[in-house]
């Protein structure tokens, strides 16, 4: 069996709402905060995907598509622009969540629940049901096969409101999701992009190792609780109606496992 383990970074939204449809789907945005009023340049992000196997780097894709240039047919050397696919084979095993006390593991190692990753909608505001617009994300990714989980250690972790002093402390709580789709040796995955980005296919045998992130341009120039406020940007996804009078975000940004000081992923349990 071939295995293909994704990791996510940055400003990733996730929305939960359809993992118990029939069938199940799971759906990463990715912001642009370029596209956001009186976003600060330095908040600026660019997403990135990297494919990798055996520790050898097989594809990546990187960058925000100018919406204006994808207008006019224009030439774009960016690759994120609309809807992107992860197309297993048929019999794939649908999309579940790791649960507590299941017994999953990956590699012989036990992993997280899913469910000890904040979602704003769920942990920072007692299951408010907000009205969630994901088409104002610039790129989104479906997915709809595969195991999902928490990948780093638990962690207290505490939410400060940038508005007051209302703080919100969690104990045991994670800060990256992650995601391992199995396929038969004798068959074949595809990474589709609604972009003119070329597909990626995913051929049974080898293992791969993909890690989306849409992390700031001048991250190595920025402190950790710097980072940590550019999580408000997820609120920008709520109807501005029914946006809260609180903007909760992390104390600091999580240590990096690899490379450039990075934000937190958020998610929201309705699409």
């Amino acid at each position: 069996m071939s295995k293909i383990t994704i990791t996510f970074d940055g400003l990733c939204a996730f929305f939960t709402g359809k993992l118990d449809d029939d069938p199940p789907e799971l759906i990463v945005g990715l912001i642009d905060v370029s596209d956001i009023t009186d976003a600060p340049e330095t908040d600026y992000h660019s997403p990135a995907l990297t494919i990798k196997s055996a520790g050898r780097l097989l594809k990546k894709y990187e960058g925000f598509v100018s919406e204006a240039d994808a207008a006019y047919g224009l030439n774009n050397q960016g690759n994120f622009l609309g809807n992107i696919s992860l197309d297993a084979p048929i019999g794939t095993p649908r999309i579940r969540k790791v649960m507590e006390g299941h017994g999953d593991h990956m590699e012989g190692h036990n992993l997280a629940p899913f469910d000890q990753f904040i979602m704003i909608d769920r942990d920072l505001f007692n299951g408010r049901d907000f009205n969630v617009n994901m088409d104002l994300c610039k790129a989104k990714l479906f997915i709809r096969n595969g195991l999902l989980y928490s990948l780093r250690k638990r962690n207290n972790l505490t939410f400060n409101d940038l508005k007051s002093d209302k703080t919100i402390p969690f104990e045991r709580r994670t800060t990256m999701p992650g995601l391992e789709i199995t396929i038969p040796d004798d068959s074949y995955a595809v990474l589709h992009f609604q972009s003119d980005a070329e597909d990626f296919v995913f051929k049974g045998g080898p293992d791969y190792q993909v890690a989306l992130a849409n992390n700031p341009v001048e991250a190595d120039e920025q402190q950790h609780s710097q980072l940590a406020k550019h999580y408000k940007y997820f609120y920008n996804l709520i109807k501005p109606e029914e946006r809260p009078n609180e903007v909760f975000v992390p104390e600091i940004a999580p240590e990096p496992t690899l490379g450039s000081p990075n934000c937190m992923p958020g998610g929201y349990g309705e699409p």
